[in-house]
């Protein structure tokens, strides 16, 4: 892996977290809490978009890397098809039955031009076409997010909306025209793909919405059993460990190529290198953010400083997904997918738990969230690792010696 390669792409990654600092910065000077609440909401349908594909996405990850040109050219075109079928039926779903279909229609194209240009950056990345996914990555998010961020601060909320339909309808076409030569479709070869890849890609779809359920019911039980106020303040508590997630997240997609041949030709399934390599950009990153939090909500409002050491506490949780990409991508690559699915349903049923019961006996619903989100972060790894050292107990190969070599 190429060090100044990943080091070009963490930047623009610092760029893009940038823009989203300003743009989350400008939404807590901007709007009331009440507009925050609406905003987590319309936030929850945006991420929804990004599930669209349902599990095809995973299988870029798992098997171009190793398929044929024509196999991976009928995978790209059936993922981005069925992706955009699903934000079609996602969309009709949310203009029916929320009211600001203004905001929601908006947030929903934002979080479709988003997915689309994943799906081209981790088709790209898969194939070693390094240049072609910094395109990609360069024009959609980091341009995206940047123009949103200055036409929010130049012309206002309203603005802000419209500018994000157009920008996003923008990235989608262009992404798409550019890399329409790197998709194949004929009725035989989709079918043979599909049945190739359904089963593994269901699963790493029902994996992807229950971490998707753990984003979102924290926000459903605010929402619900409290107020969109309360709600709108967990939000800004939570803006900067979500802004944070990007970092680990990011960096360990580089590694997802090398990760997947590695597991399927050696069965290895821990790398220090790697995580050494992702924890520094998250470490610094960490430190810097712990700094400045309490300058960032002065700036913004005054009266949000009592939000500095939730806001602090919570960036702790960030920690844990220097780990937690790398080992999801092991389990798809050792085909371990309903296994998976077991630890991370068991981690979310236990935080959905807790999170009801804590309705009942905490007073200070913000800091009893505050904590059990930071909990969630820290078991969810915690049960993945214990889910290796069994892999590793039953003849498989964990940790592998300093210098040795895997072929």
């Amino acid at each position: 892996m190429k060090l100044k390669l990943i080091g070009t792409f963490t930047l623009l990654s610092y760029v893009n977290q940038l823009g989203n600092v300003l743009i989350n910065f400008l939404f807590i000077g901007m709007l009331t809490p009440l507009m925050l609440g609406d905003i987590a909401l319309a936030k929850i349908w945006m991420r929804s978009v990004d599930y669209g594909h349902l599990g095809l996405r995973h299988s870029i990850d798992r098997y171009t890397p190793i398929w044929d040109i024509h196999s991976n050219s009928t995978l790209l075109f059936l993922t981005l098809l069925i992706t955009s079928i699903s934000f079609i039926i996602i969309s009709i779903c949310a203009l029916l039955f929320l009211d600001d279909m203004h905001l929601v229609f908006s947030f929903l194209l934002w979080g479709y031009a988003l997915s689309v240009a994943t799906v081209l950056k981790n088709f790209n990345r898969a194939l070693s076409q390094d240049k072609e996914m910094m395109i990609v990555y360069t024009f959609c998010p980091v341009i995206l997010t940047i123009s949103q961020a200055l036409v929010l601060f130049l012309f206002g909320f309203d603005s802000f909306l419209s500018f994000t339909i157009v920008i996003s309808l923008v990235s989608v076409f262009y992404l798409i025209n550019r890399n329409r030569f790197d998709m194949k479709y004929s009725m035989k070869s989709s079918l043979l793909i599909l049945s190739k890849v359904k089963s593994s890609s269901f699963l790493l779809l029902v994996n992807s919405i229950i971490l998707f359920f753990g984003f979102a019911v924290d926000r459903i039980f605010l929402a619900s059993f409290s107020d969109k106020t309360v709600l709108g303040l967990y939000s800004i508590a939570l803006f900067a460990f979500s802004l944070m997630q990007i970092v680990p997240t990011t960096v360990s997609q580089f590694f997802f190529p090398d990760v997947t041949k590695k597991t399927v030709r050696t069965n290895k399934i821990f790398y220090p290198r790697e995580f050494t390599v992702i924890a520094i950009p998250t470490i610094t990153t960490l430190i810097l953010v712990y700094c400045i939090i309490p300058f960032g909500l002065e700036f913004i409002n005054k009266e949000y400083l009592v939000l500095v050491e939730p806001t602090r506490m919570v960036t702790f949780a960030v920690l844990p997904y220097v780990f937690i990409p790398i080992f999801i991508q092991v389990f798809n690559a050792l085909d371990k997918r309903k296994e998976l699915i077991l630890v991370s349903l068991l981690s979310i049923v236990i935080y959905t738990f807790l999170l009801f019961i804590t309705q009942y006996y905490v007073s200070d619903f913000l800091g009893a969230f505050i904590m059990l989100k930071i909990f969630y972060s820290y078991f969810l790894c915690f049960l993945y690792l214990v889910f290796l050292i069994y892999i590793n107990r039953t003849g498989i190969k964990v940790f592998y010696k300093c210098g040795e070599e895997t072929h």
